[in-house]
């Protein structure tokens, strides 16, 4: 178990709930910088059937996450993960998880004083893809962390890639393998 940790935690992170109101269509408050989409964009962009598999190297493991999209309506999703080892053991069994699109767009919620946000480029296993990049910056016990995480333009829904550095070193890597089907280009 203690090898999960650092996927536990980045996974926190990701899916921490934050407060917004309604239906996630309002603007976040003046603390927290814009979110790169809408929860109706999420939405429209994760049917039922949708799969990704990310890696995230952290604390030194490698593992990959698996994400199936197992059931949604207009309010809420329900995503089924499971975590591999790097030579593809299953070392967390799948387990459900429901969420409202609304909570889904929170997870992209930072705070503005603490955060850039730009356009990018990146590669990643799964294809080139242009992005909305927000650098976070913080300080937690006198080490300054440094997330830099891109969500796709055009695949709204969790970042494509997202990088921590604490005081420099990268500690945290998370990347997109593999996502279909992939949204309709608008």
């Amino acid at each position: 178990m203690a090898h999960l940790r650092p996927l536990l935690l980045t996974l926190a992170i990701l899916i921490a709930p934050a407060a917004v109101a309604g239906d996630g269509a309002e603007e976040p408050s003046v603390e927290h910088a814009p979110t790169p989409f809408t929860a109706a964009q999420i939405r429209d962009a994760m049917p039922v059937g949708t799969h990704m598999r990310f890696t995230l190297e952290a604390g030194g493991v490698t593992s990959v996450s698996d994400w199936t999209v197992t059931a949604a309506d207009t309010e809420s999703v329900t995503i089924s993960f499971v975590t591999e080892a790097e030579d593809g053991e299953v070392t967390e069994p799948r387990q459900p998880a429901t969420y409202t699109w609304a909570e889904l767009r929170t997870h992209a919620l930072y705070p503005a004083e603490a955060t850039t946000v730009e356009d990018a480029t990146v590669e990643v296993a799964a294809g080139s893809f242009q992005t909305r990049r927000y650098t976070v910056r913080s300080e937690v016990d006198g080490a300054t962390s440094v997330t830099v995480f891109d969500f796709a333009v055009k695949l709204p829904g969790p970042p494509v890639r997202f990088v921590t550095t604490t005081d420099g070193v990268v500690t945290t890597r998370w990347e997109l393998l593999s996502r279909s089907p992939r949204p309709p280009s608008k």
